[in-house]
Order: structure tokens, then sequence, then C-alpha cells
């Protein structure tokens, strides 16, 4: 029994002493590049801090499956009126509301109410498109890899007063851009087929195209605080708090005339 015991600590110990002779550090993750998941908020503080002059507000999240490895937030949503950043600030959408575009796209593709590789003429009323060089079919898959072959165009993007906001198929109409490229031979990135795709949906779905994201979306995630329409009418939210927020935009011309001061 004695030596069962002393056995029995013996391999306890040895294997207290294995446990404790491993690095520490060998176990932590890193992100893609290297970068130490531990390190990741110190990397995003010192950005922020060596490009402060350049930014009015900003918020970052990083994320790892579950868990979130950080959270911050920076400057003013309102100089003017000193209204810090924080959790409640709303920003613009930009490009990664494509995603939204690609997941519907892909949902009707799994309900079989549009092929991926069939013309999107067949998804669009007839003579919809009226700038095409080429015969040859565009696809969906065209519209998700930007090979759709147009020229970019930044044409309406924005509007002073949201009653100047015109319906999606009338904007995609009058700022068609030309087709440059035969489908599917060039990679060029395009708002306009990205907006025609978000179109589509809303075509064959019978929906408009930020009820079809509500409803298939951002309500199955529990999204609360996140609009889709162009005046936030989806949303009230987010409407009031876009109200309490200043944009600004930093120009060369500016910088020059300060520095001439």
């Amino acid at each position: 029994m004695l030596f069962k015991r002393i056995s029995c600590f013996l391999l306890s110990s040895i294997f207290a002493a294995a446990v404790l002779a491993t690095p520490v550090h060998a176990a932590e993750k890193q992100t893609p590049s290297g970068l130490s998941f531990s390190d990741v908020g110190n990397d995003i503080e010192t950005f922020v801090q060596e490009n402060e002059d350049e930014l009015a507000s900003i918020q970052t999240a990083v994320f790892c499956d579950q868990t979130t490895l950080y959270e911050g937030y920076f400057g003013y949503a309102n100089k003017e009126n000193e209204m810090l950043s924080d959790q409640n600030t709303v920003y613009e959408w930009g490009s990664v509301s494509k995603l939204f575009v690609w997941v519907s796209i892909m949902q009707l593709y799994e309900q079989d109410f549009v092929k991926l590789d069939a013309d999107i003429r067949t998804y669009l009323p007839a003579g919809f498109l009226t700038k095409t060089a080429y015969t040859d079919p565009i696809t969906l898959i065209d519209l998700m890899n930007h090979t759709a072959g147009w020229q970019e165009t930044i044409c309406s993007l924005e509007v002073a007063d949201e009653a100047e906001l015109v319906p999606l198929e009338y904007a995609l109409k009058n700022t068609e851009p030309a087709q440059v490229y035969a489908p599917g031979e060039v990679t060029a990135y395009s708002n306009w087929g990205a907006a025609l795709a978000g179109y589509i949906v809303q075509y064959v779905s019978g929906q408009d195209y930020a009820e079809y994201v509500h409803e298939h979306i951002l309500d199955p995630l529990g999204m609360e605080h996140t609009s889709v329409a162009a005046d936030y009418r989806d949303n009230m939210w987010v409407r009031e708090q876009r109200e309490k927020l200043s944009s600004y935009m930093k120009s060369e011309s500016m910088d020059r005339a300060l520095g001439q001061r």
C-alpha cells in the first residue's frame, strides 16, 4: 500500500512539473497576421493614437467564434455637442451591406427561385438593361464576383434631402453604366451591379428589399438596432440615433488653407 502511495505521489509530481514547465505563451491564439489575441487591443489603440488627427470617431470590435476579443470607442459622434462615440453610435453601412445582398441571393437560390448561372434578364423586367455591349449572358455569379463588365459609377450615392430619394428601380435605370468588358472576363468592382442584385431580390421575392432583409436575415438574428432603408424608415431607433450625429470630411484643400495661416 505504501509503495502504491509513493508511486502515485511521484506520478503526480512528474505531471505537475510537466504542466509547470509548459510555456504559457504556447497556448495563446493568434490572428492570421501573427498578432497574439492579447495584443489586439493595444495594436488598435496605437493605430488610433497615431491617426487621431485623421479621425472624427471610430468604433472597433474583434470577434473569434462567440468571444469578443476587443471592443473600443474613440472620438466624437458630434464634436460640436461634445457627444462621444459609444455603443449607441450609428454609422453608415458602406460596402459591408453587400453581404446582405449576397446572402439574400443565396437564400433565393436555396429555395430554387433563382439560378446562379442563368442570365439575370430572367429576373428583371423586360428591357431593363439598355447599355449592354455584349450578347453574352450576365449571371448572378458575375454580379457576386464583380465580373459583369460594367464601368464603375458613383452617381447618386448621396442626396442632401431625403425627399430627393427615389425608388431603387428608378435609381438603377437612371444611372446604368456602360458595359466595357464581356461578362466573366475582368473583375471590376461595381456598386451598381450589387445594387442591381438587390433589386433582383426585390423583384423575385415580391418584397421591398429592406423588408426582405429584415424578415429573412435581421429578425432571425435578433439584430434590433440595424437599418437597411436609405431613410432609416425601417428602424426608428436607428433614425433617432442618426439625427444626433454629425458627419465630417477631411479635405486636402482645407489642410493647405489651414497650413498657410
